[in-house]
């Protein structure tokens, strides 16, 4: 029963921790193969690519996502695009 008992705490925390490198590893991983076809297209032909500019860009392009959202004109579009799905019926829902 002890060894039983001892071995479920140890998983209950060595199991989150596993989990969590391995959900930002993965992320990492598709931030980087997602984004580096436009990374090396934005590289002059003179110089060659470094391994993480995809990810860099991935984070430059939320970032500015964000600027983006906080402008007046798109924050009005969001909330007019929200009203839209909160009345939709079967959107309202899910949404």
């Amino acid at each position: 029963m002890h060894l039983t008992s001892t071995f479920l705490r140890g998983l209950g925390i060595v199991l989150p921790i596993a989990l969590t490198l391995g959900v930002v590893v993965w992320s990492v991983r598709s931030a980087e193969a997602l984004m580096k076809p436009l990374a090396v297209w934005l590289v002059p032909s003179g110089r060659s690519y470094v391994p993480g500019s995809g990810l860099l860009l991935a984070i430059a392009l939320v970032y500015l996502t964000g600027l983006l959202v906080q402008l007046f004109v798109i924050e009005r579009l969001v909330a007019l695009g929200q009203r839209i799905l909160e009345r939709t019926p079967l959107v309202k829902s899910v949404y």
